[in-house]
């Protein structure tokens, strides 16, 4: 079971979860030592957050995901029902749009992950926490959605595996484990009906990591020009009246960005065109579907038009959104040496 739950670091600059490390120190007694008459403690659940990232994502103002992944390891004779928190650091805060918070679980390590819906116990949204916590003022549950019958925690057998996926926002740059002003982290606090040792994740966001609980350093990076891609709220289709975003001051010219009405993701590889491009500008093009990237290209003129065809991604995440269909943003990003980067938008359907 441990070595399911070990997070594996990539080494690719490629769409992927950054998870920190797994944490066990909830205790309870096994189950049979206490038949056996020989009683001792084991580990009750191990857990690991993480952030979703890409190449250069997420930017300030732009949605990512983190998640918690938790698993029951121990034997307890009446089952674990663990109950989850969670803290953000200043200046992240939930989102208010994208695709909301996502549930998956599996019975076993050998079976694949499945989706649990609201009426099944997924959270709709960030309720605030009970505050066990002192030292961080601010709490979210991530216990199952009241009224249903998973409520008030999770129901898990030995060697379950629950995730939950949460859409959040950071309003700043964010340094991850290159900040020195303290962590820059999103904890977790998890507390079982059942557990003998629940320890707390006893810090502040001013101090380090914490030494108990999960919790994973996050990353936010400058927006071009400094404001954010996608402010949250606001169509970014919806230029400013009388302001054409495709001519900034000084580039006096317009260049043009045409996608196909309907994708076709992911079974094709459809083709974007630009043109009043410059000779030597690269481009880089994403696709989002409800605030997540499935699909990028990326190339450099030779000419004043470019035809770049789109690659899916093929992580799960995207590949879930992709069959969920919908409208898509595509943005194609036009730099040059020196130049402030331009960025286009246009909207497609997924399949």
């Amino acid at each position: 079971m441990l070595s399911v739950l070990v997070p594996v670091a990539s080494a690719q600059a490629a769409p992927r979860w950054l998870d920190g490390p797994l944490k066990t120190e909830i205790l309870n007694t096994n189950c049979l030592s206490q038949i056996w008459g020989t009683p001792y403690l084991e580990s009750e659940v191990g857990a690991y957050l993480g952030q979703y990232v890409d190449d250069g994502s997420p930017v300030v103002g732009e949605v990512f995901d983190i998640h918690i992944v938790l698993a029951t390891l121990g034997n307890e004779c009446a089952g674990t029902r663990p109950g989850i928190e969670i803290a953000l650091p200043p200046g992240v805060t939930p989102a208010a749009a994208g695709p909301g918070i996502r549930c998956f679980i599996r019975s076993s390590g050998s079976q694949p992950f499945g989706p649990v819906t609201a009426a099944e116990g997924c959270p709709t949204r960030l309720r605030p926490g009970m505050n066990f916590h002192p030292s961080i003022p601010t709490w979210y549950s991530l216990n199952p959605e009241p009224g249903s019958p998973a409520a008030p925690a999770w129901p898990l057998p030995q060697g379950a595996q629950l995730e939950i996926q949460v859409p959040v926002v950071s309003d700043r740059v964010l340094n991850g484990i290159g900040d020195t002003s303290g962590c820059v982290c999103a904890v977790a606090a998890i507390r079982t009906i059942n557990g003998t040792s629940e320890p707390e994740p006893q810090f502040s966001f001013s101090s380090s990591a914490p030494a108990n609980g999960p919790y994973v350093n996050l990353f936010a990076f400058p927006a071009p020009n400094g404001a954010p891609l996608d402010p949250p709220g606001k169509d970014p289709l919806d230029p400013q009246p009388g302001k054409d975003p495709a001519d900034p001051p000084g580039r006096g010219r317009k260049p043009s960005l045409k996608a196909p009405a309907k994708l076709g993701l992911p079974g094709r590889r459809p083709a974007v065109k630009l043109s009043g491009l410059r000779s030597g500008e690269k481009v880089a093009v994403t696709v989002k579907v409800r605030g997540r990237v499935v699909a990028r290209a990326s190339g450099r003129s030779q000419g004043t038009s470019l035809r770049l065809r789109l690659n899916s991604l093929r992580s799960r995440a995207a590949q879930r959104e992709i069959r969920r269909g919908g409208d898509a943003v595509v943005a194609a990003r036009i730099t040059a040496g020196g130049q402030e980067p331009l960025v286009l938008k246009a909207r497609s359907k997924v399949r």
